[in-house]
């Protein structure tokens, strides 16, 4: 029986075979190495991703991006909205709040951190009335919304995808 090949080098997510037994014993990769092929799986493996979660640890810096953990009872994600989509929010993102974020998951190799970079949050009551939106509108391609000067009746909401009213 033929002794197994190295592995190559991953080019794309799911070509790298970790774990593959090499010829002259395991491969013992660096921090940075490893690092470096989890960000190549992760970040080509979920280019885009929608997930579900209530915000927790909320920080609003001076910059104006939102910094916050997606959580749910088993597991919680660290994400980042930066301003120019936190600008476009109609509504104000608050700890507690339940949300669904469409965004792409990055890692950050110098702390060896994975985190949701958010293109868009929805309060998750109102997720499915923007769904179409959310699916068909590429990240960033929406243009901010023209404000007007008068507001809605208080029992109605604003969608943060459209100008049409969603009742509560």
């Amino acid at each position: 029986m033929p002794e197994r090949l190295p592995p190559r080098p991953a080019t794309t997510a799911g070509q790298f075979d970790l774990f593959g037994k090499r010829v002259d014993g395991p491969r013992v990769y660096s921090v940075s190495e490893l690092t470096r092929e989890l960000k190549a799986v992760l970040e080509g493996r979920f280019p885009s991703v929608l997930v579900k979660g209530e915000v927790s640890n909320l920080k609003t810096p001076s910059s104006g991006h939102l910094y916050f953990t997606l959580k749910d009872a088993d597991a919680c994600l660290e994400a980042v909205l930066f301003r120019t989509e936190a600008r476009r929010l109609r509504f104000s993102v608050q700890n507690g709040l339940s949300l669904v974020a469409r965004g792409r998951l990055a890692v950050y190799e110098p702390q060896g951190r994975y985190q949701l970079v958010c293109d868009t949050v929805v309060v998750r009551m109102y997720w499915r009335s923007s769904l179409r939106q959310l699916s068909s509108t590429p990240p960033n391609a929406r243009s901010r919304p023209a404000r007007s000067s008068s507001s809605p009746p208080s029992s109605a909401m604003l969608s943060p995808f459209s100008r049409s009213r969603v009742s509560a």
